[in-house]
C-alpha cells in the first residue's frame, strides 16, 4: 500500500476542508469600497458612455457641443467632493 497524500486520493477530512474552502470562495461577499472609488468609478464609466456614443455619431455637432459640456462639469464636480483622510495623504488640494 502507498502512503495517501493531498495529490493522490484525498481522504474524507481534506475533501470536506477543500469543499468548506470552495464554499467560502463562492459565497464570500464582495469588499466595499469607499463611497468616493463609486463615485469615480460612475462618473468613468459614463464618460466612455459618452465617448462611445460620440464616436458613433461624429457628424453631429450640437451632441459633440452637449457631450463637451458635460465634461467639463465631470471635471468640476469631484472638486467639491469630500474624501476620506487616509486617501487625502497624497492629494495636496483634498479638503
Amino acid at each position: 500500500m502507498t502512503p495517501r497524500t493531498l495529490f493522490s486520493m484525498p481522504g474524507r477530512a481534506t475533501r470536506r476542508a477543500l469543499l468548506v474552502l470552495l464554499a467560502l470562495l463562492l459565497v464570500a461577499a464582495p469588499a466595499l469600497a469607499g463611497s468616493y472609488l463609486n463615485r469615480a468609478a460612475f462618473v468613468i464609466k459614463h464618460a466612455t458612455q459618452e465617448g462611445d456614443y460620440l464616436r458613433a455619431h461624429f457628424a453631429d455637432k450640437e451632441l459633440a457641443l452637449i457631450v463637451h459640456r458635460l465634461a467639463v462639469a465631470r471635471l468640476e464636480a469631484p472638486r467639491r467632493w469630500r474624501f476620506p483622510r487616509k486617501s487625502c495623504r497624497p492629494i495636496p488640494t483634498c479638503s
